[in-house]
Order: C-alpha cells, then structure tokens, then sequence
C-alpha cells in the first residue's frame, strides 16, 4: 500500500525571469476547465502575450498522464506541465495524482468538482462529497450574486467570477484548506470541498506580474 504522503506533496514549478515560461495544461473537458483556463489566459495583456507560451488541451480522465507526457516528448519547450481534472465519479482519482506527481506533472484536482473552487470566489463552500449537490449548490450562489444562471459551457465563467467575486479569496481559503487536509494525510479522495486550482492560478498570476 503507497504511503499517503506520496500524493500530498505537489511539485511547485520555478520560475526564472530570463526564461520565457512555457506552460501546457491538460484538462479532461472541452468545457468547464477549459473555458475558465482560457479566460485566464485571455487577461495577458496584448503586449505580454510573446512572452508567455499558455497551452490548453484536453483529453480523457484515464489519459491525462501519458497525453501530457507524449505532449512533452514532442515539445521539450514545455518546462511547465500540469494536468486539470475533477474527482467526482473517477474511482482511480488517487492513483492518477501519485502517477502524475511521479512523472513531475502538475496536478490541479478539485474534490468534488471544478464548482467548489467556484464557489469560494463567493463564500466557504460547504464539505460536500457529491458533484451533483455541489454543482446545485454552486449554480444558487452564481444566480444569487450573478443574476443569470450558471451554465457549464461559459466561455466568460472567468471573467463573471473576478468581476462579482474575489480570486483571492478563493486563493486563500484552498490554501488554507488544503494545509489543513495535508496535516492528516488525508489522501486527495478524501479533501471535500478542496481544490489545487489555487496553486496552479496563483503561479500563473505571479508569472503574469513579474512579465509586466
């Protein structure tokens, strides 16, 4: 049996002002992840966007690893790899941190679903194990602060939730939540109402700053 420390301990990625970042984000949807990280990446400002290399892929759950592995065999240019994806019904969601972790990949997990780093923009989401309640939960505070509906496929879900809401909030209640999970070794399965998307946003806002 792995030591449960083996998949709580994520690889951080350096930063060297001289070097012009390269990052590749694999994400298992054409939706949700993949909006919100393109609308990230669409705040560079115009004459930033040179000197900063962001790429967006997807793939299926079950391939993220090896497709993030083949993409950097291919592109050695990638310095900085990371694979997006939530745990809702993936049973080998463990299993595929630890092996990303052992190839230093990235991982930016949500526990149960991309929702709950959503909804921290807003308030303290509550401990919730199941997608389907989390996301309903998500789409009443959306409507609430937004007054629109919530829909999975929204190309501006990035924009919506820094003009309504608070990135560093979120930033800082995962951080703190997941320090807390971590002092027990509570494996990533097991993080409710968690999320690394804190990691990988806030490394992508710090490398951003330093460009300007």
């Amino acid at each position: 049996m792995a030591n449960k420390r083996e998949i709580l301990a994520p690889r951080r990625s350096g930063f060297k002002s001289q070097n012009l970042p390269r990052y590749l984000i694999v994400v298992d949807t054409e939706q949700t992840e993949f909006n919100y990280l393109n609308g990230l990446k669409n705040t560079i400002p115009r004459h930033l966007v040179d000197r900063v290399d962001i790429q967006i892929k997807n793939t299926s759950t079950d391939n993220l690893v090896e497709y993030c592995l083949n993409m950097c065999r291919k592109n050695p240019n990638y310095v900085t790899p990371w694979i997006v994806f939530d745990r809702d019904r993936v049973v080998n969601f463990d299993e595929i941190i630890r092996d990303a972790y052992s190839h230093k990949i990235n991982v930016a997990w949500s526990n149960p679903c991309i929702e709950t780093w959503f909804f921290s923009y807003y308030d303290k989401p509550q401990n919730i194990s199941e997608s389907t309640i989390c996301v309903s939960k998500f789409k009443e505070k959306f409507k609430q602060e937004n007054g629109q509906e919530y829909k999975k496929n929204d190309k501006n879900i990035y924009r919506k939730l820094n003009q309504t809401g608070s990135q560093d909030k979120a930033i800082k209640y995962h951080d703190v939540k997941f320090r807390n999970y971590r002092q027990d070794a509570t494996p990533p399965s097991e993080m409710f109402s968690c999320s690394t998307m804190y990691m990988l946003i806030s490394e992508l806002l710090e490398i951003i700053s330093k460009l300007k």
